[in-house]
C-alpha cells in the first residue's frame, strides 16, 4: 500500500496519468510489439542493439544522432544499421557490448555487411 507521501511524490513526477493508472481508470495504449532499432558494430566483434522505434524513420533519426557523435573519435564503431526488430529482441539485449555470436544482432551484422557490398 502507498503511502500519501508516496502518492504525493509519484503525483509530481508523473502528473494526472500515474493516478488514473494506479486507480485503474486508464486505458494504456498497446505499445507496438514489432518495429526498428539501431544496431552499432565495433571492430572487435561486439555490437550494441538500441533505439527501439515503431517507424523506421524514427530510428534511423537515432541513428544518425549516433553517427554524429561518433564522427570525430577514430575508436568509434564500424558500422550502424537500422533493422527490424522485435521489442523483446531489444528489451532483452545488453545495451551495451554484446559479445553473444548467438545473438540475432550478430547474424544481422553479417547480413548488413553483405547487402552494403
Amino acid at each position: 500500500m502507498l503511502r500519501q507521501q508516496d502518492l504525493a511524490a509519484l503525483l509530481v513526477h508523473s502528473g494526472r496519468r500515474a493516478l488514473s493508472i494506479l486507480c485503474g481508470s486508464a486505458s494504456r495504449p498497446s505499445e507496438p510489439t514489432t518495429g526498428f532499432a539501431v544496431l552499432r558494430w565495433w571492430d572487435n566483434g561486439v555490437h550494441d542493439l538500441f533505439g527501439f522505434a515503431a517507424l523506421p524513420r524514427r530510428a534511423q533519426q537515432v541513428l544518425d544522432r549516433d553517427k554524429r557523435f561518433w564522427r570525430r573519435d577514430p575508436a568509434g564503431p564500424t558500422g550502424w544499421a537500422v533493422i527490424p526488430v522485435a521489442a523483446v529482441e531489444v528489451s532483452g539485449h545488453d545495451r551495451l557490448g554484446c559479445r553473444n555470436a548467438g545473438c540475432p544482432g550478430a547474424d544481422r551484422i553479417a547480413e548488413a555487411l553483405s547487402a552494403s557490398g
